[in-house]
């Protein structure tokens, strides 16, 4: 009973584990969509730090130029 089931793990199955193993469609399709979010996501946090930076520059600016202490308005 042992070799036959040692024979039909190991033995040969026209590529059925390889085939077991393969990526099929539907998954491939989830990681293309995962790995396009997860690019989009890291594009969008760049921006938002770019909009958050422009957003102190300018606060920063109008404080020095209406000769408010920045110290004290912070």
């Amino acid at each position: 009973m042992e070799e036959e089931i040692v024979r039909e793990l190991f033995g040969r199955h026209d590529g059925a584990i390889e085939g077991m193993l393969e990526e099929s469609p539907a998954v491939a399709a989830k990681r293309e969509k995962l790995n396009v979010s997860i690019k989009l996501l890291s594009e969008s946090k760049n921006v938002l730090a770019n909009i958050m930076d422009r957003i102190t520059t300018n606060i920063y600016f109008l404080l020095l130029v209406s000769n408010i202490d920045v110290r004290a308005a912070l």
